[in-house]
């Protein structure tokens, strides 16, 4: 019984610390300026559209961005502007709506790094609250929340612990299977919201993993099977967002072709 208050009383302080980091500014009536602001307003926007319309994702560009139709929604994972729509179609107003989405993201923050933390310092419920803390409330998670205003990175942000403590399960925990899944869902959570942060993740756990080798060679099959299959768990949790990725870069490797070729064409004659 204590120990579901003290569950009880940790989802509660997180929810008052998710709240009292937008109210200031909730409390404004209005959304500041900051450097990707308006582009990522405009594909929350989109993304309310899209659901009141009806449909649940659009790649094209339908009713934002001057209505042009261009599929930006390809290169930029959309998974996570859901929840912004289905706040907006709740509460109506974009600016509470807006700042509700940013509770929400700093919520499920601060959820997803107290489970790391728990796992990493082994059931200590205050360490991981501590982390959990000092990682949600840090300058970088801030300055992508308000200052670079960059939804994409900062819901990606979310799930990095995740990834990181799957990999530490596998390497040091030897908890495989275990790790192998966490591993796997961290990677494909920060894919659905950004591209750049997975491919950034996985180099750090790559190069992290061969400093590793150098110094531990135990249990390394193992660890390899662990680690390819928590890839291959990966690649297919990502589907959704992997293959219009692929697509896109197959369009613009055939217009490159085709620009290059028309390239030498034109020398040749």
């Amino acid at each position: 019984m204590k120990k579901h208050i003290q569950n009880i009383g940790i989802v509660g302080l997180f929810a008052i610390i998710s709240y009292l980091y937008v109210w200031s500014f909730v409390r404004t009536g209005i959304i500041y300026v900051s450097s990707d602001r308006i582009f990522h307003l405009e594909r929350l926007e989109e993304a309310y559209r899209t659901l009141k319309s009806g449909h649940l994702l659009s790649y094209i560009s339908t009713y934002s961005a001057a209505r042009i139709g261009t599929a930006t929604g390809q290169g930029y994972p959309s998974i996570n502007l859901i929840i912004y729509g289905l706040i907006r179609l709740i509460l109506v107003k974009p600016v509470v709506s807006y700042y509700s989405y940013i509770m929400v993201e700093q919520f499920l923050g601060l959820i997803v790094a107290f489970y790391a933390g728990w796992v990493f310092f082994k059931g200590s419920k205050k360490s991981a609250l501590i982390f959990a803390v000092i990682l949600r409330t840090s300058t970088y998670v801030m300055y992508n929340d308000f200052g670079r205003a960059d939804i994409g990175e900062a819901w990606a942000l979310i799930f990095v612990p995740l990834a990181l403590i799957g990999y530490y399960l596998i390497v040091a925990r030897k908890e495989y299977i275990k790790g192998t899944l966490i591993l796997s869902l961290g990677l494909s959570l920060e894919i659905y919201s950004h591209i750049l942060t997975v491919v950034i993740t996985i180099l750090f756990l790559f190069i992290v993993y061969i400093l590793h080798l150098l110094s531990d060679r135990k249990n390394i099959i193992v660890e390899i099977k662990a680690l390819i299959m928590s890839a291959i768990l990966f690649i297919l949790e990502s589907l959704i967002i992997l293959i219009p990725l692929i697509d896109l870069l197959r369009e613009h490797m055939g217009l490159l072709q085709a620009h290059y070729c028309g390239i030498i064409t034109i020398i040749h004659h």
